[in-house]
């Protein structure tokens, strides 16, 4: 076996290893956390399991084989399991991925029993077309079962958590506040991933996708997801978790409460509306939610939201963002003592993706662009 295949198995494995451990023993350590060093276990497993095949143990103890082949069924519900806590959402919502991860995890025990069988010459074959090919019909077959559930599963998720977004428009004033962006971006990427792996097979050599593609890319992108989670605070302590909760708890609070239906006419007073927003300084402060602005105006949340929705036709996460986007270009046209990133954090605004992402969405300029064309206009 050609030795570059050594090392890059033995560093994916290494670096997985290293990634569960970082997330699985953190002290005060919440569930989220643990469902995604679960999915690192499994990598690490996969990984693992190629160095002890090119060695020979796996011929020797075939054990191995269907225990990790077993074991990868959990990456899924894994994920899932991280996304739904993440989300608030109860775990009972995924019990058809538990039951279906499941059924697909029989697969691999048929097989192994079926293996048990097979006279010796058979099984020396098997093993030898796992590392030089042809690959076996078996495992072909269950990696395109186990590929096809995980994108059903990916599909089934980005798709919860963008009919979440659409609802949290009425609630949150930053979706970074309830990672929300965060998990948009993370089952994008993993869609994407499961979708190139598929096709890396369809067109390259069973062999080389497995123990060369497949390494290089998972390990990349693998590394990258646990540093984007820890830059977007969504790997939390016991504490930081419970906080996080009380605000998807509210916000699906507050969805219960808008299924009802409530009368909305003339409930903004547009001139306390703005008191509150200005004066009151809520407007800077980058957790502010639908329920705290209407704790300020004496209403129900589901009540200031809908009505903001009819009366203004607007959601309020977009009046709350537009309103800053003008106290932004205010400062500036005029404030020489913050920086764009200092002003954008000054208004409200949680991160500098999101005061850029925001700026750019209402003006169609970026901030600078607007600095320079405004800059060009006094010169004028």
């Amino acid at each position: 076996m050609n030795p570059i295949f050594y090392l890059i198995n033995g560093v994916a494995s290494a670096n997985a290893l290293l990634l569960f451990v970082l997330l699985f023993f953190r002290k005060k350590n919440p569930l989220p956390n643990k469902s995604l060093s679960i999915t690192m276990l499994v990598l690490a497993m996969y990984f693992a399991n190629s160095l002890l095949m090119f060695e020979g143990i796996t011929e020797k103890a075939p054990v191995i084989l269907f225990v990790v082949q077993i074991a990868a069924v959990l990456y899924a519900p894994a994920i899932s399991i991280y996304v739904f806590a993440l989300l608030g959402k109860p775990m009972r919502k995924l019990i058809p991925v538990f039951v279906a991860s499941f059924v697909i995890g029989l697969m691999p025990v048929y097989f192994w029993f079926e293996f048990s069988q097979w006279a010796a010459p058979l099984k020396i074959s098997f093993f030898s077309g796992l590392i030089h090919g042809p690959y076996p019909s078996e495992v072909t077959t269950y990696s395109l079962v186990f590929y096809s559930f995980q994108q059903v599963v990916f599909i089934f998720l980005f798709a919860t958590i963008l009919k979440i977004k659409r609802k949290a428009k009425g609630y949150y004033s930053d979706f970074d506040v309830s990672k929300l962006n965060y998990l948009h971006h993370l089952m994008l990427m993993l869609v994407m991933l499961n979708f190139l792996i598929v096709l890396l097979y369809s067109i390259f050599d069973i062999l080389f996708v497995e123990y060369v593609l497949l390494p290089l890319i998972v390990t990349a992108i693998y590394t990258f997801i646990v540093f984007y989670a820890f830059k977007n605070n969504a790997i939390f302590t016991s504490e930081q978790y419970r906080i996080h909760l009380k605000t998807t708890d509210a916000f699906e609070l507050f969805s219960q409460q808008k299924k009802v239906k409530t009368e909305t006419s003339s409930l903004i007073d547009k001139t306390l509306l703005a008191k509150v927003l200005h004066q009151d300084k809520l407007l800077k402060d980058p957790h502010l939610t639908v329920g705290k602005l209407a704790s300020a105006m004496n209403l129900q949340p589901a009540q200031l939201s809908k009505a903001i929705n009819e009366e203004l036709q607007l959601s309020f996460f977009d009046l709350v963002n537009s309103e800053r986007i003008k106290e932004a270009k205010k400062r500036l046209a005029t404030d020489r003592n913050f920086t764009i990133e200092g002003i954008g954090f000054d208004v409200g605004f949680n991160s500098r993706a999101s005061f850029y992402r925001a700026f750019k969405k209402y003006t169609n300029q970026t901030p600078s662009e607007y600095i320079k064309a405004f800059t060009q206009v006094e010169t004028d």
